[in-house]
């Protein structure tokens, strides 16, 4: 099951960053830079931290942007989470949040509001009880991004609700198919 759970994520993250989708770049000028310079000249990778958010707890991300118009870019993002004593004394957990999102600017080019959505897998093991469980977990996304065409200092912040609608093997005394609203901090750096 978990083989091919990672197969279909790996194929999902490959389908995003295809070279399809950045051959559909419209040429319009944005901000006296047409798309097409600013497409050599964007950072487009970053590498970041986010504590909450899609991982739960935490999680170490990697997000890759991809120009769509003038003013709208869609960013796609892999993370992976692991804790096994701190802060869950009593869990083993691993997580794998995907991600989606467009990027709306609203001041010079390197504040954005980020809307997006995805999905999270968890496994969670309880070492009292010896349970494990298999879930995903649907996220939503609205927040702010800051982030420089020209790369470096990478911070967002988000209101991230949670929605856990596949649980296989549920622990009977855990709610299960119920909203988390949650939130999440990233800093990291663009390149």
């Amino acid at each position: 099951m978990q083989r091919k759970l990672l197969i279909i994520i790996v194929s999902i993250f490959t389908l995003f960053h295809s070279e399809r989708a950045n051959s559909q770049i419209d040429t319009t000028k944005y901000n006296d830079v047409s798309l097409s310079q600013l497409d050599t000249v964007l950072k487009k990778n970053t590498v970041f931290v986010e504590i909450g958010g899609n991982g739960l707890v935490y999680s170490i991300n990697y997000d890759r942007l991809i120009n769509v118009s003038s003013k709208i870019k869609i960013s796609t993002r892999i993370g992976v989470h692991y804790t096994n004593y701190f802060p869950l004394i009593y869990y083993r957990t691993v997580s794998i949040p995907i991600e989606v999102s467009a990027l709306y600017p609203f001041f010079r080019n390197k504040h954005f509001l980020e809307i997006g959505s995805g999905l999270s897998y968890l496994n969670s093991y309880d070492k009292i009880t010896n349970y494990t469980e298999d879930i995903l977990i649907l996220a939503l996304r609205l927040g702010y991004r800051y982030q420089k065409p020209q790369g470096g200092l990478f911070i967002k912040i988000g209101f991230v609700p949670l929605y856990d609608f596949y649980v296989i093997n549920p622990d009977p005394s855990v709610p299960h198919q119920t909203w988390f609203l949650s939130g999440g901090v990233g800093i990291g750096k663009t390149f």
